[in-house]
């Protein structure tokens, strides 16, 4: 069974249970946030990967990362997105995810990568 906590941060409720039962049906635990700002303001210890939407209101995904980043944190990020554009993808190479998908959901590549970013989290001092 995988170690560590996976939050889900996604602003459509739908979303963020549908991805936390899938999640939940491979034995991985799940947190959910419906903000960026409601994840920066938890309690993170034992939270091992998040999987965030970039387009939210408020403070989007990407944004979220670059906090995490600049924060120095290397929690692996999964950002998900219906808008893949070059430009996006401009953006995002700087930030080291742990993978980009797109709407809708491929449930086993969303599944693959979450068991390999909390794989290489266990690696991580």
């Amino acid at each position: 069974m995988p170690k560590g906590l996976v939050a889900i941060v996604d602003d459509d409720e739908m979303v963020r249970m549908a991805t936390a039962s899938l999640l939940n049906s491979f034995g991985i635990f799940t947190l959910h946030f419906a903000s960026a700002r409601q994840f920066l303001e938890a309690n993170r210890k034992n939270i091992a990967c998040l999987i965030t939407d970039i387009q939210m209101p408020d403070m989007s995904g990407l944004d979220l990362l670059r906090v995490l980043r600049q924060a120095r944190d290397r929690l692996p990020v999964i950002l998900i997105t219906a808008f893949a554009t070059p430009t996006l993808l401009t953006q995002i190479e700087p930030l080291e995810t742990a993978g980009l998908l797109e709407k809708p959901l491929d449930g086993d590549k969303l599944i693959a990568l979450v068991l390999a970013a909390l794989d290489e989290g266990k690696e991580q001092p």
